[in-house]
């Protein structure tokens, strides 16, 4: 995959740098989607936090969560000791395999099942959602690949999980939402006051900022030109918990719709021209064609290695970082 986040504007320090206004409220443009949000470091932690209130829910030890094959082993590995994990197979539209999964389900049921859109394409979730309730399982809707919140994201799922400080250019900043059709939460229960708790004892890294800050200005004046280092797929270390930095929470309680669609309109061209690119050049098609929303990567499914080692150095030698994604699991 071949990403450009944008880098920090002017415009959007000066936000970070003043305090939120009285008519200003801590909520963001992607909250609206649901019935209540909570803003977390990084989007595993956001999956960590419902985890915790699934194993007060369902009074389990360890919730059965089913992921797919096809996912970053970088975010399971900071959960893995909560759950018992079940791989579910994607289809080659990158949909879910329903019908293995019923298959599955015969042999462990779903407590959480997790339905991604990949890359940022919005895919039809109504068939993951009928399996769900049929296995009593809380659905969670991943959309860290997304943008813009549509109204077609949260419609059934249980929670919505978004994570924009990928697509944004910023330190951290990801978002954990309710949906507004849960159907697990009891009457009267406050949700976003069980998961403020958990978050009381989560550690803010200041220093974590200002290193971040002072990385992104010397890149404005020297662009990296030397190769990113690839990291073997079993080399993941915990994370600690931390909560979202004041001058991300800031930018992100502030930012317009309107900005945001224009950062889009501009990464959608960014994604054609890349994929437009490769298929003239190395004679590579996109992965996922007839694109909806906003795309996180231009995905480019390349089976030749001698290919992908090419790609990957033209793209470097202008100062470009060309990722492999997702770093699977070891167990697939």
């Amino acid at each position: 995959m071949i990403t450009m986040a944008k880098n920090p504007s002017i415009a959007w320090l000066k936000i970070s740098n003043r305090r939120l206004k009285d008519n200003i409220p801590d909520t963001t443009v992607w909250g609206k989607i649901g019935m209540g949000e909570i803003l977390t470091h990084r989007s595993w932690i956001s999956l960590w936090m419902i985890i915790k209130w699934a194993k007060k829910r369902f009074q389990k030890e360890k919730p059965v969560l089913y992921v797919p094959e096809y996912y970053c082993y970088d975010t399971l590995f900071q959960i893995i000791d909560e759950v018992e994990l079940v791989y579910y197979p994607i289809q080659e539209s990158l949909k879910p395999d329903i019908k293995v999964c019923r298959n599955l389900a015969k042999e462990k049921k779903p407590d959480l099942f997790l339905f991604v859109h990949f890359y940022g394409k919005l895919f039809p979730i109504n068939d993951a959602f009928v399996f769900c309730r049929q296995q009593n399982a809380l659905l969670i809707e991943d959309a860290v690949h997304v943008l813009i919140s549509d109204n077609r994201i949260g419609k059934n799922s249980d929670f919505i999980l978004f994570s924009p400080w990928k697509l944004l250019g910023l330190p951290d900043g990801a978002i954990l939402i309710i949906g507004k059709k849960n159907h697990y939460i009891d009457d009267g229960e406050n949700i976003i006051e069980y998961f403020q708790k958990l978050q009381d004892g989560f550690l803010k890294d200041n220093k974590f900022i200002n290193r971040w800050k002072l990385k992104k200005i010397i890149l404005k004046v020297v662009p990296i030109t030397r190769k990113k280092k690839e990291v073997p797929s079993l080399d993941c270390s915990k994370e600690a918990f931390l909560r979202i930095s004041n001058y991300s929470k800031k930018i992100l309680c502030q930012i317009s719709l309107a900005e945001l669609m224009e950062i889009g309109e501009h990464r959608k061209e960014i994604c054609m021209y890349m994929e437009e690119y490769c298929a003239r050049n190395y004679g590579v098609n996109p992965l996922l064609k007839g694109m909806e929303g906003i795309p996180y990567t231009a995905a480019i499914k390349v089976d030749e290695k001698r290919i992908r080692d090419r790609i990957s150095y033209d793209f470097h030698k202008v100062g470009k970082i060309v990722s492999q994604w997702p770093r699977l699991s070891p167990e697939i």
